[in-house]
């Protein structure tokens, strides 16, 4: 057969709907990836399930105005999803749903702080006894660390302290519903005669936590006891020692078991009412890992 004449036959087969081109089937267009370049994009305050076979695009941006759970629906193997996460208003928690897989060690939650981006892109895995989307990587380009483990806090700057015995807010971290774990140090100033006392509250739920610290027998700095109290969610407040200027460290550490959005608080006061007032100094953090 001549060159001519080949070339005449393919044409007939092509209009025949013939495959034309080797023994392969072309993709269904459910089996096509959905172009990089088409963006969806919306707002979740509380909780939120992507469709990723409906809607043109498989980038969605989201504004996140609260601390919400995102979970996104059955893809196909191979299927790629980004979405871009703005924290508006304030710093924003983000947790992933049951749906996506996190490889050993990674977080399954995200602190996005306020008026930065996260990026969280995903690829669907088919052949594994339970298919979902595998989470392959995390950025944000206004952060340090863009894989932060751990949710935290820290003072800037010296707080304007209290001189009362009515807790107040000391440190504070935005969660939603799970279990966490957290540890910190705290550093303070308060008068001997006033010394100073901790506890820890969330949105609700449960949850023990300890503080170590010198006891409130101190005389001077050098003497006293160090003490490991503990206490839970709604019971007695830890209280510590104090000594006049100096200042001072608590180690604190919890198991938590929050139930509803909001935000775990590390609270303070005086232990005995005092004019001069008891504050926590510059440096002090905490952080939560949700299990």
């Amino acid at each position: 057969m001549g060159l001519h004449e080949h070339f005449a036959q393919l044409a007939q087969q092509a209009h025949a709907g013939q495959h034309v081109l080797g023994g392969s089937d072309p993709l269904s267009s459910a089996a096509m990836p959905l172009v990089l370049s088409q963006v969806r994009s919306g707002s979740v305050t509380s909780a939120l399930t992507i469709d990723p076979t409906t809607g043109a695009g498989n980038i969605v941006d989201l504004t996140i105005t609260g601390n919400p759970t995102i979970n996104i629906g059955n893809g196909f193997n191979g299927q790629k999803m980004t979405l871009r996460l703005f924290a508006s208003g304030a710093d924003r928690t983000v947790i992933l749903g049951a749906n996506i897989l996190e490889p050993p060690g990674v977080a399954s939650s995200y602190l996005i702080p306020s008026g930065t981006v996260l990026t969280l892109e995903f690829e669907w895995i088919a052949s594994r006894p339970t298919p979902g989307w595998l989470l392959t990587r995390v950025r944000n380009p206004d952060v340090a660390d863009p894989v932060p483990g751990f949710l935290s806090a820290r003072l800037a700057a010296d707080n304007a302290g209290v001189a009362s015995t009515t807790m107040t807010t000391g440190l504070s971290i935005p969660v939603v519903p799970g279990t966490y774990v957290l540890d910190g140090v705290v550093f303070y100033n308060t008068l001997g005669a006033a010394d100073i006392k901790f506890d820890f509250t969330v949105p609700a739920g449960s949850g023990r936590y300890s503080v170590a610290g010198l006891s409130t027998a101190i005389g001077t700095v050098t003497e006293g006891d160090v003490v490991m109290l503990t206490s839970t969610i709604g019971g007695a407040a830890i209280a510590v020692g104090g000594n006049g200027n100096v200042v001072l460290a608590a180690q604190l550490a919890g198991s938590f078991v929050v139930t509803t959005a909001g935000n775990l608080v590390l609270r303070y006061a005086q232990n005995t009412a005092n004019a001069t007032v008891a504050k926590l100094i510059a440096g002090s953090w905490m952080r939560a890992e949700i299990l």
